[in-house]
């Protein structure tokens, strides 16, 4: 009877893993919904005469939430990254404008030579 039993755990793993792996492409992840629909199925086939105890059923509850908190947080992680990674793109591109912006001031100080090698009188000579 102890086989049965192993069998419709791990056809019920299977499952989860299968229809995780679905709803993981559409952007669903393993929630309260599915473990109920497994433990509704572990129930209806499990040995009636070696039934699953209480606090076992509660122990996987556990790990459920403890795994849905941790994929909310690496999906909040994943979003603050992305932001970061908005916010250092619109740096970089505000940084390159000053850049050139500096560069073009440069040569009409100049004139066009694009460097300054005077005694910073503006004369690039440096002579009287």
């Amino acid at each position: 009877m102890e086989s049965i039993k192993g069998r419709v755990d791990q056809a019920l793993i299977d499952q989860a893993v299968q229809d995780t792996a679905q709803k993981g492409s559409s952007g669903s992840s393993f929630d309260g919904d599915m473990f109920l629909q497994m433990l509704l199925t572990q129930l209806q086939n499990q040995d009636p005469f070696n039934t699953v105890e209480t606090d076992k059923i509660m122990e996987q509850q556990a790990i459920l939430s403890q795994v849905e908190q941790g994929i909310k947080q690496t999906q909040s992680l994943d979003d603050v990254k992305a932001s970061l990674e908005t916010g250092l793109s619109d740096i970089a591109y505000v940084l390159a404008n000053i850049n050139n912006l500096v560069n073009t001031l440069v040569k009409k100080e100049t004139g066009g030579s694009g460097n300054n090698t005077g005694n910073g009188s503006g004369n690039p000579s440096g002579g009287s």
